[in-house]
C-alpha cells in the first residue's frame, strides 16, 4: 500500500511539473459563427492536399485554407463520423443513412453526395457513429451494426448488445462491445479478448499498439494470428488521474508522441509515458469534451469538440503562458531566473512564478495541474523581518511598476535586483528585502571587473553601489558628465564602460578608477556617428566584441574614425534599412536573440541567430506578431529560452528550432463565370483529388461569359492569422507579373477579350514563407461579330452598301461633296503644316539641347563607372547636366530650371552658357564662386529691380569639382544635396537652402564644402524630379527617405544596373500615373 501511494506521489509530481515545461503551444479556435453551423463538431479528417473536413448538425463542413463550405446529405441530416480514402473521397454518417462525397462528373469541381444506404434494404439503424477506411474497405459503425464496404458490395455484421467503438490498428479493425468483449471485424466478428469495459486502441510502433482499458490502464499488445497478446504495462504521468478525465481516443501524432482526447482535453504523452503538453479549459479551449482530432499533412493536430474546432501546431518549439491561465497581467518588461524560480516584471508589478510540484500532494482535481503552477505577486515573510516604514515602501515599489531585474552574484551569495520608480531594491534567497539604492532607475549591470560594484543606469546619468564584505550597500554617487538617459550597459573585456542612451547615442567612459569608493577623473566620450540620430541603441558583448543594436541593424564601433558601421556576418533579415533592431541578447551558447521591427509593415519579429563559428550567423524566425513590442529574453537551462513583451509571456527550445523555409497549399475555391459556378474547388484525375488543373478542367467560355470573379484561401503551418495574397492574370494586357500582396481572397476582372487565361496565385504567410503557386486556366471564345463568318458577312454587306450608295447619289449631291471635300482638305492641310512646323521646333529645340549636353563618350572618358539618368517630362527638358574639365580637375552639375519642356530648356541652355563663360573666366576659386556668378547672371538675365521681384524664375543646382590627385570634392549647392555612399552608409552633404535667381536671400554667398574621398566611394547629384513623383498605394511622394534606402540596397550594384534599377523603380512606383517632372541623377563610382 506504501508502495502504490508512492508511485502515484511521484507521477502527480511529474505531471504537475509537465506543464511548467511546456505552456500552451499556438492555437487557433473556430466558432460557430466561422463556420455558420452548430456549435458541436463530432468527427474531423484531413486530406491528401490539406483540406479539413467536419462532421456537424448542418451537413459536411469544408475547411480550404481559411474558407468554409457546407455540402448537405440525404434529406439535409445531420452528418457525425466521417472518414477519408487515399483518393480523397469523403464517406460520412448521419441518422440511418450513410454514403460518400467526391467531385461531379462535369468537370465543376462541385462535391456531390452520392447514398449508399440506400441500396440496402436495411433501414432502421440509428446513428452512424464511426467510419473508417483501411485496405480499399470502409467500415460504418451504428450501435449494433456494422456496415462494411467492399468495391460496390455491402457486407452487414449485427450484434446483440451494443458496439462502443470502432479502432484501426496493426491495419486490422477491432470494435469493443458492451458485455462481450473486444473482437476483431472480419468476415465475421472474432473474438480475442474477455474485457468487457470501455477500451481504446491506436498504433504505437512496428511491432506494438497502445491499448487502454478501464480495468487495466494502458499496455503495450500485439495483434496476430486474431488474438492479442498483452506483453507490458505501459506506465504514464496521467495514470492518476486518467478514469476522471475520461478519455475517449487515441491518435498518432507522429513517431514519439501520442494525443488522448477525453473530456477534460487533450494530453498528450511521448512514448516513454511523459506528459508533454496538456491542452484544457485553462488554457484557452471553450469546451474541454473533445469528440475528434486528426492530423494534417503540415503536423496540425485538429481537434472537434463541443464547442467549436480547434487546430494547434502541437510540435511547435515556442509555446506562450496566457496571462489569465498563469495569474499576471500587462506586457511583460523584463524575465529572470532566481534561486529555481521565475521572476518577471509587468507595468503593475513583480512577479514570482510559484510552483508546488515539490509538495507532492496527489492529483484528486485535474485542474491542479495548472492552479499549482502560476505567477503570483512576491509575500515576503512578515515575521521573519521588522516591519519598518522602509520594508513597507519597499515592498509597495515592487508591487508596483518595476522596469528591470538583474542578479548580482557572488560566492556564497545572490541578491535579486529590481528597478522600480523610486529604488533598487534587493531580494534575498529569503525573500526579505533591502535597499540598494534610493534613485530613479532604468537598468543595472554587475561589473564583471569588480564584481562587488554595480553600474546603474537612471533617468538621467549614471550612479554606481558597491557591496561591501560586511553585506551593506555603499553609495557611490553618480559619475558626472553624463547626463543621458541610460538603458543598457556594458563593459568591454579591457574594462571600459559602455552605456546606451535612449536617444542620444553611445557613452564611454574609460576605465573607471575608484578610490574611496568616489570615481576618479572619469574620461568620457560620447558617439553616434554611423548611427541615425534620436534612435535608441542596444548594446551586446560577443566572443569580448560590443554590438550596438539600432536602426538598419546591427553595428560594431571602429576606433579609427570613432564610426559605427553594420556588422557583416549577418543576413538582410538583420541589416536592413526597413530594420530597427529593439533588442539583442547572448544565450549561453554563444548565439543571438534580436527583435527586429519593421519600419514599414510594423511587424515585430524574434529571431534566433545562429553563432556559425566564422563571424556569420545563420537567422531562423521565431515570432513575428504585427503591432507587438517584444521587451525581454532570458537565456534559461536545457537550451530554453524566454521572451516577454505586450503580448505575455513564450519560450522557445532552442534545440527544437527548424532553419528550413516549409510551404503550404493555396486553394482556389471557387471560380464564377457572370455570377455562374465555373468552377467549386476541386480537381480530379482518374477519380482521384489534385491540387493541380487537370487539361480535362480547363474550360472555353462564351464571349457573354467573360467576366470572373477567383476566391481563394491558405493557411500556414506556422502563422495562423490571416495571410496575404499576389495574383496576375497571364494573357491579360493590365497584368505582366505578380502584383502587390493584399488582404483580399478574391479577384474581379470584366469584360475580358476573347484569348486564353491562366490566372495564378500565391499567399505569404507573417514570417515570409510563401506557399505553393495555384493556377486556373481558360479560354474565352470572341463575339459572334469577331468570328471568320461575321467579318466575311460585314465585308460582303459593306460592298452591297457601297454599290447601292454609288446609285442613288445625284450628280449635284456628288459635286456638293466634292467641293466640301475640297475645303476640308485644304483646312487640314492647314493645320498639319501649321502642327508640323510646331513640333519641328520643338524637335530642334531638342536637338540643340541635346547638343549642349556633354555626351555619353566624353563622361566615360572621365568617369567610366558611372551614369547619367536624364528623363525629360516633355521632349525637351528643364533639367540638365553639366561637364568640364580645367587643370587637372572635372567640373560637374546636376541642375533643375524653372518649368519643364521648352521654357525650362531655354532656361537650360542659358545655364549651361552661363557655366561655360564662368569657367572661362580666371576668377573662378572654388565651387561656390562659381554658384555665386552664376546666380548673378541669371539674376541679371531675368531682371531685377528696385528690390521688388519681377520674375522668380532661376535653377536649383548641385556643383562638384573632382580632385582625383588630393582625392577631394568640392561641393557647392543650391537646395540639392550630394551623397555619398560609403560601405553600407549614406553620407549627405547638405545644400544652401536657396535658389540660384532671384530670393530674399540672394545677397548671401553659397557655401564652399571640401570632402575626402576614397576608392569604392558612390557619388550621387540629382534634383528633385526622382523623389518628388506621386506613386504607390496612396498615391504619395517617393521622398528623399525611401530614395536614400533604395541607393543603400542597390549599392553593390554597378553603376550601369543602378540606372536601371533606379528607372525601373519609378516605373513601377507611379504606375498608371504621369511623370510629372524632369528627372536628372547622376552616379560615379571613384575608382
Amino acid at each position: 500500500m506504501k508502495q502504490a501511494v508512492f508511485i502515484i506521489l511521484v507521477l502527480s509530481s511529474l505531471l504537475l511539473g509537465a506543464q511548467s515545461k511546456y505552456g500552451t503551444p499556438p492555437y487557433k479556435y473556430y466558432s460557430a459563427s466561422d463556420f455558420d453551423g452548430v456549435l458541436q463538431v463530432f468527427d474531423i479528417k484531413s486530406d491528401s492536399r490539406g483540406i479539413v473536413y467536419a462532421s456537424n448538425n448542418i451537413g459536411l463542413m469544408e475547411l480550404s485554407g481559411n474558407t468554409w463550405k457546407v455540402y448537405k446529405i440525404k434529406n439535409n441530416l445531420p452528418v457525425y463520423s466521417l472518414d477519408i480514402d487515399n483518393n480523397g473521397r469523403i464517406y460520412v454518417g448521419g441518422t440511418n443513412e450513410f454514403g460518400y462525397f467526391d467531385a461531379d462528373s462535369s468537370y465543376i469541381g462541385l462535391l456531390k453526395y452520392h447514398s449508399l444506404s440506400s441500396h440496402i434494404k436495411y433501414k432502421s439503424f440509428g446513428e452512424i457513429q464511426n467510419v473508417i477506411y483501411t485496405n480499399n474497405k470502409v467500415y460504418f459503425q451504428s450501435k449494433k451494426e456494422i456496415f462494411i464496404l467492399n468495391k460496390d458490395s455491402i457486407h452487414i455484421l449485427k450484434s446483440k448488445n451494443r458496439i462502443y467503438k470502432l479502432f484501426k490498428a496493426s491495419n486490422s479493425i477491432l470494435t469493443s462491445i458492451k458485455d462481450e468483449g473486444v473482437f476483431l471485424v472480419k468476415d465475421t466478428l472474432i473474438k480475442i479478448t474477455n474485457i468487457h469495459s470501455k477500451v481504446l486502441i491506436a498504433d504505437f510502433d512496428s511491432t506494438n499498439n497502445l491499448f487502454y482499458s478501464e480495468g487495466r490502464g494502458f499496455n503495450l499488445v500485439s495483434i496476430a494470428n486474431n488474438k492479442i497478446y498483452f506483453k507490458k504495462p505501459f506506465f504514464t504521468q496521467i495514470d492518476p488521474i486518467i478514469k476522471s478525465i475520461n478519455p475517449s481516443g487515441l491518435c498518432q501524432i507522429n513517431d514519439s508522441l501520442i494525443s488522448i482526447k477525453s473530456d477534460k482535453g487533450i494530453y498528450v504523452i511521448n512514448k516513454k509515458g511523459k506528459l508533454v503538453q496538456i491542452l484544457n479549459k485553462q488554457q484557452g479551449l471553450k469546451s474541454e469534451r473533445v469528440l475528434g482530432q486528426t492530423i494534417d499533412k503540415n503536423n496540425i493536430l485538429w481537434l472537434a469538440t463541443e464547442n467549436g474546432i480547434v487546430k494547434t501546431s502541437i510540435l511547435s518549439p515556442t509555446s506562450y503562458f496566457l496571462p489569465k491561465t498563469y495569474n499576471y497581467d500587462g506586457q511583460i518588461l523584463d524575465i529572470i531566473r532566481f534561486h529555481n524560480s521565475l521572476y518577471i516584471i509587468t507595468p503593475t508589478s513583480l512577479f514570482k512564478l510559484t510552483d508546488d510540484n515539490q509538495e507532492n500532494t496527489p492529483i484528486t482535481n485535474i485542474y491542479s495541474i495548472l492552479h499549482n503552477y502560476r505567477f503570483s505577486k512576491l509575500q515576503y515573510p512578515r515575521k521573519s523581518i521588522e516591519t519598518t516604514d522602509l520594508t513597507k515602501k519597499l515592498y509597495s515599489e515592487i508591487t508596483n511598476k518595476c522596469w528591470d531585474l538583474t542578479k548580482f552574484t557572488l560566492p556564497q551569495k545572490e541578491i535579486l535586483l529590481v528597478s522600480t520608480n523610486n529604488y533598487v531594491v534587493g531580494i534575498n534567497s529569503d525573500e526579505t528585502l533591502e535597499k540598494v539604492s534610493s534613485c530613479y532607475p532604468y537598468t543595472s549591470y554587475q561589473s564583471k571587473i569588480d564584481p562587488r560594484r554595480v553600474f546603474i543606469g537612471l533617468d538621467g546619468g549614471i550612479q554606481s553601489v558597491y557591496y561591501s564584505s560586511s553585506s551593506k550597500w555603499i553609495d557611490e554617487g553618480r559619475i558626472s558628465g553624463v547626463s543621458e538617459v541610460i538603458r543598457d550597459i556594458q563593459e568591454d573585456k579591457d574594462g571600459n564602460l559602455w552605456l546606451a542612451s535612449a536617444h542620444q547615442g553611445v557613452i564611454y567612459i574609460h576605465k573607471p578608477e575608484f578610490i574611496n569608493h568616489k570615481i576618479q577623473n572619469p574620461q568620457i566620450s560620447k558617439f553616434q556617428k554611423g548611427i541615425e540620430e534620436g534612435d535608441p541603441i542596444r548594446i551586446e558583448k560577443i566572443n569580448s566584441e560590443l554590438l550596438f543594436a539600432s536602426s538598419y541593424g546591427i553595428y560594431g564601433f571602429s576606433w579609427s574614425d570613432s564610426t559605427f558601421y553594420l556588422k557583416p556576418g549577418f543576413s538582410k533579415n538583420i541589416n536592413n534599412p526597413k530594420n530597427i533592431i529593439h533588442r539583442i541578447s547572448r544565450d549561453h551558447n554563444n548565439n543571438l536573440w534580436v527583435v527586429g521591427i519593421n519600419d514599414n509593415n510594423k511587424i515585430t519579429t524574434v529571431y534566433f541567430l545562429k553563432n556559425l563559428s566564422n563571424g556569420k550567423f545563420k537567422d531562423i524566425k521565431v515570432f513575428a506578431k504585427k503591432n507587438e513590442i517584444v521587451f525581454s529574453f532570458f537565456h534559461d537551462k536545457n537550451n530554453i529560452s524566454w521572451f516577454g513583451g505586450t503580448y505575455g509571456l513564450g519560450k522557445t527550445n532552442e534545440s527544437r528550432l527548424n532553419d528550413s523555409s516549409y510551404s503550404y497549399n493555396i486553394y482556389i475555391t471557387n471560380v464564377l463565370s457572370n455570377n455562374d459556378t465555373a468552377f467549386g474547388g476541386h480537381f480530379t484525375i482518374n477519380n482521384q483529388v489534385c491540387q493541380t488543373q487537370p487539361a480535362s478542367y480547363i474550360k472555353t467560355f462564351d464571349f457573354k461569359h467573360n467576366s470572373f470573379t477567383f476566391y481563394f484561401s491558405a493557411s500556414s503551418p506556422k502563422d495562423f492569422n490571416d495571410l496575404k495574397y499576389s495574383w496576375y492574370l497571364e494573357g491579360y494586357e493590365n497584368e505582366k507579373d505578380w502584383g502587390r500582396w493584399s488582404e483580399k481572397t478574391y479577384k474581379e476582372y470584366t469584360n475580358l477579350n476573347e484569348g486564353h487565361y491562366i490566372f495564378h496565385v500565391r499567399a505569404i504567410d507573417i514570417y515570409g514563407n510563401k506557399s505553393e503557386v495555384s493556377t486556373y486556366e481558360f479560354y474565352v471564345k470572341p463575339p459572334w461579330y469577331r468570328t471568320i463568318y461575321a467579318y466575311f458577312g460585314a465585308f460582303i454587306l459593306f460592298i452591297l452598301f457601297v454599290w447601292g450608295a454609288i446609285h442613288v447619289s445625284t450628280r449635284g449631291l456628288n459635286k456638293i461633296i466634292k467641293e466640301a471635300t475640297a475645303e476640308i482638305s485644304s483646312q487640314k492641310d492647314e493645320l498639319e503644316a501649321k502642327n508640323k512646323n510646331i513640333i519641328d521646333s520643338i524637335r530642334y529645340a531638342q536637338r540643340i539641347q541635346e547638343a549642349v549636353l556633354p555626351s555619353t563618350k566624353e563622361f566615360y572618358r572621365y568617369f567610366k563607372e558611372s551614369f547619367v539618368l536624364w528623363k525629360p517630362r516633355d521632349i525637351v527638358s528643364g533639367d540638365f547636366y553639366w561637364l568640364a574639365p580645367k587643370h587637372d580637375k572635372i567640373y560637374l552639375a546636376a541642375a533643375d530650371c524653372t518649368g519643364h519642356g521648352v521654357p525650362g530648356a531655354f532656361m537650360s541652355i542659358m545655364g549651361i552658357a552661363f557655366l561655360n563663360q564662368i569657367l572661362g573666366s580666371s576668377r573662378v576659386k572654388n565651387a561656390a564662386e562659381i554658384l555665386n556668378q552664376l546666380r548673378h547672371y541669371v539674376i541679371t538675365a531675368i531682371n531685377k529691380e528696385q528690390g521688388e521681384t519681377v520674375n522668380k524664375d532661376g535653377m536649383d543646382i548641385a556643383l562638384c569639382i573632382y580632385d582625383f590627385q588630393k582625392m577631394q570634392i568640392e561641393y557647392a549647392g543650391a537646395y540639392n544635396p550630394l551623397y555619398i555612399v560609403r560601405d553600407g552608409e549614406l553620407l549627405e552633404i547638405k545644400a544652401d537652402r536657396m535658389p540660384i535667381g532671384v530670393h530674399g536671400k540672394d545677397s548671401i554667398a553659397f557655401k564652399n564644402k571640401v570632402v575626402d574621398i576614397k576608392k569604392g566611394d558612390k557619388i550621387y547629384i540629382f534634383s528633385d524630379g526622382f523623389v518628388d513623383q506621386f506613386g504607390g498605394a496612396k498615391e504619395k511622394k517617393f521622398m528623399s527617405k525611401r530614395f536614400k534606402r533604395l541607393l543603400l540596397e542597390i549599392e553593390d550594384k554597378s553603376m550601369e544596373q543602378q540606372k536601371e534599377i533606379l528607372w525601373q523603380r519609378t516605373l513601377e512606383w507611379r504606375g498608371d500615373i504621369e511623370q510629372i517632372d524632369d528627372i536628372i541623377i547622376i552616379g560615379i563610382l571613384i575608382e
